[in-house]
């Protein structure tokens, strides 16, 4: 036994599921982690001493699950599923995903109490659920529980909702929280709350691992996937879903082969998130809903979802494919009912199957919940109280959320592209149009739907029919040219047939032969490159050119390999350019990234990070020794650790800089720039209170007043905004003010440091009054004018108070006269004069 304890400690610790930078230990000291416990590593190892003590408990909980001697089934005996749903009904609307429902920070953000070696999922996953099914919110205390005062971050206050969280996460038991509206806000309330929190769930990760149910997963991930264990796993789901109303917590794993021990170094990855809807199998195939926040606790994008295809898979006729649908199946394991569902290229999982004896704690907890109903008939009256007001204001069904993936619209026939409404887009990527929508199709779409032969009546459609095959507009500019379909496989691949190739246009011909090794081609090629090839520019002299990549060359993720006589199709200058790259001693490689990669700015010029350190998942994935010529990249990636660090980095996660006045950098560590909202853009650098003095005063000024320095809101990643005034200055916004929708949210506290020739020219005239109102948008105060001359040396302002809100000028009535007459002549000129019968001048942008 303790042998398999050991295993399970090492396979953890091979694990890469989502593997990301560890973080700086937070300041607050850790209460339940030991202090000599630093990583997630020596988490699983604490954890291994930890188990010995609780083997009895272990032992009986797998007795009474084998047996199914559980609370559960004496609910359910006392009156089967309707008395389960009167336990069960106070809680239950939490079981999708919400906001509120949810911690106010990730699984990736737990690693700030114990460093990470790869996720906490498991124990983010259980603790969520933990929560959502046993603590009920009493935001106006209408209990009268006595809360201490929070003033001076009392200890006593904190001590109080400590207990609260050691009810719920250490014994599990109901008890109601008073003075919070829901799980995200009491989660975020306080830094202390929100590090005892992140300290239970690292716990619960060790100990939801580091057990029985922990090593079954060696077993259970080298399984086969049978055509009758999905249909097994739709029925159960269902029933425990939509009958038992609980959410089961899932293991999925991508797919890997050969002894656990080889995990890492394969790339495999096991991630366990919670299911909380499950679709009818339709076509032999179901989709599974799972709730997943490791990266954004944006309701929308904490959704992720598994398509099970129930048909045999082509080279394995056992195994069953399980694909995010806005995810890339590989070729050799999809099928091709789940072909359709292809997207964009990522990962895949091979495997998923509900946590052992999962049942069993919801059963207990369902125990637990009957028990503390019937002794608590004041806590009860107010939770019926709750659940009535929701029935009289129900929210929306649940539907799954459109994912946001950029959908291929349809080309019409007058060469214009129409999208799809986002309503009539399925989480899943199809489209589904109701039957009350299907008369707002315009004529045009429905023209190109016939010619495909889709009927919308029928039910959903991929929207990849219409891409794949994907017309090719010829160089007139007008004729389209539509690909037979027998001549693409599914995945996209096109293959000419031989005696088809004279009845092509030969402008079509001309373009692929400049894209091609040999005509006719000798073996298939991506359609979806035909169009939009990556080229490499360069010079010929003083003549600029360019080199179109091979289609051949380029695979599903548009990444290019190169052939041994790739140099035969190369001009001299490509070449040369490839080899100061080092292309040529690379497999695979992303064309695209060399000569647009990113790059870091220094006084000299850009350092761009090797592109041989670029994997196929478009991150930085440090060599294990670097040499002295790259060494200098460490100034860069400042607060990463060993060096090289063990890690990949997001591209989007660059160390920002800031020029200084000598016109060097400052370069602002790694560690500082988080991402608390989720959205894409919304990178902020918080700069820790005792790591100020790091910043040069002369960087502080150039962010924001110093007297404001650090914001507690961090400030903006990627720049300000200013303000331009009439006597031909202009005053900066402090970034902290930027919201990540690059809007401007003042704080009551800092509206002194709006200069008052801001407020006099900006506010209480047009649209802006004072104090202002939020949010307001950076561009809104940048006055609009006339250029007298073309290199707008003179310029005339409209007056502010003619403004309106949708960026248009309105004239009052009986002040035309006020607009000078050569302002008018040039307003003549642009057809911009007279004003329409409302005194309505559409300027151009300010």
């Amino acid at each position: 036994m303790y042998k398999f304890l050991i295993l399970s400690v090492l396979f953890y610790s091979s694990l890469s599921w989502a593997q990301n930078e560890p973080k700086a230990v937070n300041p607050i000291k850790n209460i339940l982690i030991p202090e000599k416990v630093k990583t997630q590593k020596q988490l699983a190892k604490y954890q291994v001493g930890r188990y010995v003590k609780t083997i009895p408990k272990n032992i009986l909980d797998c007795s009474l699950y084998l047996m199914k001697v559980h609370p559960m089934q004496s609910v359910i005996n006392q009156g089967g599923l309707p008395a389960l749903h009167e336990v069960l009904k106070f809680n239950h609307h939490r079981n999708i995903p919400e906001t509120g429902n949810q911690f106010a920070f990730t699984n990736g953000d737990v690693d700030n109490v114990c460093e990470r070696n790869f996720g906490y999922c498991h124990g983010y996953t259980f603790s969520l659920t933990t929560w959502n099914r046993l603590s009920h919110f009493d935001e106006h205390n209408v209990l009268g529980a006595k809360i201490p005062d929070r003033a001076n971050q009392s200890e006593e206050w904190f001590q109080f909702y400590k207990n609260i969280i050691d009810e719920i996460m250490h014994k599990r038991n109901p008890i109601v929280v008073p003075g919070f509206k829901n799980l995200f806000e009491f989660s975020e309330s306080d830094p202390r709350i929100t590090n005892y929190l992140k300290e239970h769930i690292a716990l619960k990760w060790a100990e939801r691992n580091i057990s029985f149910s922990g090593v079954r997963i060696l077993k259970s991930v080298k399984d086969k996937f049978t055509i009758q264990e999905g249909i097994d796993l739709h029925k159960d789901l269902s029933h425990r879903i939509n009958d038992l109303h609980y959410n089961p917590i899932m293991w999925v794993a991508s797919p890997f082969e050969g002894p656990w021990k080889e995990v890492a170094t394969r790339g495999g990855a096991i991630h366990v998130m919670q299911a909380f809807k499950v679709s009818e199998i339709v076509d032999d195939q179901f989709t599974l809903y799972l709730w997943d926040i490791y990266n954004s606790h944006n309701a929308d994008e904490a959704v992720n979802s598994v398509i099970i295809s129930l048909k045999e898979g082509i080279d394995d006729k056992k195994r069953l494919n399980l694909v995010r649908p806005d995810y890339h199946m590989d070729t050799k394991l999809a099928t091709s009912s789940s072909g359709k569902s292809q997207i964009s290229p990522g990962l895949y999982y091979s495997e998923i199957e509900q946590v052992p004896w999962d049942q069993l704690v919801f059963s207990q907890d369902v125990g637990k919940l009957k028990k503390f109903y019937e002794q608590n008939p004041a806590v009860t009256a107010l939770l019926e109280k709750q659940y009535q007001e929701r029935l009289r204001n129900p929210p929306p069904p649940y539907m799954p959320p459109y994912t946001g993936v950029a959908l291929p619209p349809i080309i019409l026939a007058d060469r214009s592209l129409w999208n799809w409404p986002k309503e009539w887009i399925r989480y899943d990527g199809q489209i589904k149009i109701a039957e009350s929508e299907i008369g707002k199709i315009p004529e045009a779409v429905n023209d190109v739907l016939k010619i495909f032969g889709v009927d919308p009546r029928d039910g959903e459609f991929s929207p990849y029919i219409f891409q794949i095959p994907e017309p090719f507009l010829l160089p007139d500019g007008q004729t389209i040219f539509h690909w037979d379909p027998n001549w693409i496989s599914y995945e996209g691949y096109l293959e000419i047939p031989s005696d088809q190739v004279a009845n092509l246009p030969e402008a079509l011909v001309v373009h692929l032969k400049d894209r091609l090794e040999t005509w006719p081609p000798n073996r298939p090629f991506l359609i979806k490159h035909v169009n939009n090839t990556p080229s490499l520019t360069y010079q010929v002299g003083e003549t600029p050119a360019a080199w179109n990549w091979r289609l051949e060359w380029l695979n599903q993720k548009s990444f290019a390999y190169l052939p041994s006589n790739a140099k035969d199709f190369m001009p001299t200058e490509v070449i040369q350019i490839l080899e100061a790259e080092k292309v040529f001693s690379l497999k695979t490689f992303n064309p695209h990234l060399v000569q647009q990669r990113l790059g870091f700015q220094t006084k000299d010029g850009v350092l761009k990070v090797p592109l041989a350190w670029f994997n196929d998942k478009g991150k930085i994935d440090f060599p294990k020794v670097l040499n002295p010529d790259e060494e200098i990249f460490k100034k860069f990636f400042v607060g990463l650790g060993d060096w090289p660090p063990k890690l990949e980095i997001d591209m989007p996660q660059y160390g920002y800089s800031i020029k200084m006045d000598d016109g060097d950098f400052f370069h602002f560590p790694m560690t500082w720039i988080k991402n608390p909202s989720g959205q894409e853009y919304s990178y902020r650098i918080f700069v820790p209170i005792e790591q100020t003095d790091y910043v040069p005063v002369e960087v502080q000024k150039k962010i924001i007043h110093p007297n404001k320095w650090p914001p507690a809101n961090g400030f903006n990643l990627f720049g300000s905004s200013s303000v331009e005034l009439r006597d031909g200055t202009s005053w900066e916004w402090p970034r902290s003010w930027l919201s990540p929708r690059y809007e401007i949210i003042v704080p009551q506290d800092e509206l002194d440091l709006i200069p008052q020739k801001v407020i006099d020219e900006n506010f209480n005239v047009g649209i802006w009054s004072w104090p202002p109102t939020y949010p307001i948008s950076p561009w809104g105060f940048n006055t609009p004018y006339v250029a007298l001359k073309e290199d707008q040396s003179e310029k005339w302002y409209w007056p502010r108070e003619w403004m309106i809100k949708d960026g248009r000028i309105k004239i009052p009535k009986g002040r035309q006269n006020e607009v000078p007459e050569n302002v008018i002549d040039i307003l003549k000129t642009k057809g911009k004069w007279p004003p329409d019968k409302k005194g309505i001048v559409d300027i151009d942008r300010w």
